[in-house]
């Protein structure tokens, strides 16, 4: 008799897995478990893109103004930065002064004859770009501007003037 009990069980042993198994499916359809759990999974399979950070920009002002080496030339010029990380924006609002004092050093070494041309102004640009972020480095600040723009750019004075 304990065999036929053993025979028994089997058949009632699957009824109850498989009621257990379809009750539990309803359980979590019906509270949207299986809807979460399958957008986990296919959360983690879908690969993270970093969202690319729009351009922002800062302009200092008033513009700088900066006598040219070498010559009674003024140079005046507006300068803007762009940068795409909202901490690097704020670095430089609290850091104008020095910032400012860094890019009339890097017109330091510009001449009246390089000033007038496309490739003498790229080359401040360029020198003005490298000095914000040196400057920022030097204070402790993480990131970086992306470049240097002139918004204005007037050269009083010197040779052409005399």
């Amino acid at each position: 008799m304990k065999r036929g009990i053993k025979l028994a069980l089997v058949p009632v042993t699957a009824v109850l897995v498989i009621g257990l198994g379809a009750a539990g499916g309803v359980v979590l359809s019906r509270d949207g478990g299986a809807a979460a759990i399958e957008a986990d999974l296919r959360a983690d399979a879908t690969p993270v893109v970093p969202a690319v950070l729009p351009v922002q920009f800062y302009a200092f002002d008033p513009p700088l103004t900066v006598n040219i080496k070498d010559t009674d030339a003024v140079l005046q010029a507006g300068v803007s930065v762009s940068t795409r990380d909202p901490k690097v924006l704020d670095a430089l609002r609290r850091d104008d002064p020095a910032l400012r004092s860094a890019m009339i050093l890097a017109f330091g070494d510009a001449s009246e004859a390089a000033d007038m041309s496309d490739a003498g102004k790229q080359q401040l640009l360029g020198a003005i770009t490298g000095a914000v972020n040196r400057q920022l480095a030097t204070d402790g600040y993480v990131g970086h501007v992306d470049a240097a723009y002139f918004t204005d750019f007037i050269v009083q004075g010197g040779s052409d003037d005399q």
